[in-house]
């Protein structure tokens, strides 16, 4: 009898590499001004001045740029978790499970 073994959950860290194409509607008293304002924000959110709007956004290019096998879950008590943001309780994986997964 072939007993499914559940699969053990891994943590990945990935980097991707972004080109995003944003449209704003900017009220400035000259074209100068208007461009400078739409750099006083570089996160995600839409933190800008209130004479800028963004109007639109999205990716024209979304690429990996590394990818890396980072933790494997494991119980509360083991002694060497990590510390992530991620949900969870994570350990460090082992060479042996890097490489593995690297061979994949």
């Amino acid at each position: 009898m072939n007993e499914n073994k559940p699969r053990e959950k891994k943590l990945f860290k990935i980097t991707t590499h972004n080109i995003m194409i944003e449209t704003f509607e900017v009220i400035a008293e000259s074209k100068e001004d208007a461009e400078l304002a739409v750099f006083d924000c570089w996160t995600a959110e839409d933190d800008y001045k209130t004479n800028v709007e963004r109007i639109e956004q999205y990716f024209d290019d979304k690429r990996v740029e590394n990818s890396e096998l980072f933790g494997i879950k494991c119980d509360l008590e083991y002694e060497n978790m990590m510390s992530t943001r991620s949900l969870g309780f994570w350990r460090e994986p082992t060479f042996e499970e890097v490489n593995a997964e690297e061979d994949k």
